[in-house]
């Protein structure tokens, strides 16, 4: 992509995540609150928007995208986000992971989306601009970058590390390292095209069948 061009599709995302929020329900804007400490859905994208459109201008500046036309990778992102879904589903049947309840249809086809443009933004793309500002070299930098972000999110959401926790953190280095990766070869398509099918996956898809898999036969 040219200069400039990686800046505008992340501002379409973004606008793209604001009209989602704008159709989910109150209890559902409620629980997206929670994300961002209770501040409100759309100034937690305002932040977002702002933040990751800096981290792709610095990134873009500092050299770290490789010269020539980037595209492609759609296919490699798509089964990449299928294989890790199909691991968290087999790691929640067998006990491993919190099982707390998913955010139920219609809501969910369109929190997720408008969630993963804010998480992409702040728990990749940030520390991604961070550590390559740092040390100048693309994989170290992803590799900071991801790490980083699997410790602050495991911070943020667990309160603590426990074992299960520790799996959740080890699954989103992974995930980390693949979408970075993916961002530096293919581009911001494959980024989010991996977020999005794993969202469909595990929490749009099997976060409906869950409801009904685990917890009622909990109850």
């Amino acid at each position: 992509m040219r200069a400039g061009q990686r800046e505008a599709l992340f501002l379409a995302l973004c606008f793209a995540a604001a009209t989602l929020v704008s159709l989910l329900a109150r209890d559902a804007r409620e629980r997206f609150s929670e994300f961002g400490f209770g501040a409100p859905p759309l100034l937690m994208l305002s932040v977002a928007t702002v933040a990751g459109t800096a981290a792709l201008w610095s990134l873009g500046r500092g050299g770290f995208f490789p010269r020539g036309r980037q595209g492609g990778g759609l296919r490699a992102a798509a089964v990449l986000a299928t294989l890790l879904a199909a691991a968290s589903i087999l790691a929640d049947l067998a006990g491993l992971l919190p099982r707390t309840p998913e955010i139920a249809w219609p809501d969910a086809w369109a929190f997720y989306p408008a969630l993963a443009v804010i998480d992409e933004s702040l728990l990749r793309l940030v520390p991604l601009a961070l550590v390559f500002a740092l040390v100048r070299r693309a994989g170290p930098a992803i590799l900071g970058a991801a790490l980083a972000g699997a410790l602050l999110r495991t911070a943020l959401v667990a309160g603590g590390l426990d074992t299960p926790w520790l799996i959740v953190a080890g699954q989103d280095l992974v995930f980390g390292l693949a979408g970075l990766y993916l961002l530096r070869r293919h581009g911001l398509i494959a980024l989010f095209t991996l977020r999005l099918v794993y969202d469909l996956h595990w929490h749009i898809l099997w976060g409906a069948a869950r409801a009904s898999l685990l917890f009622d036969a909990a109850a």
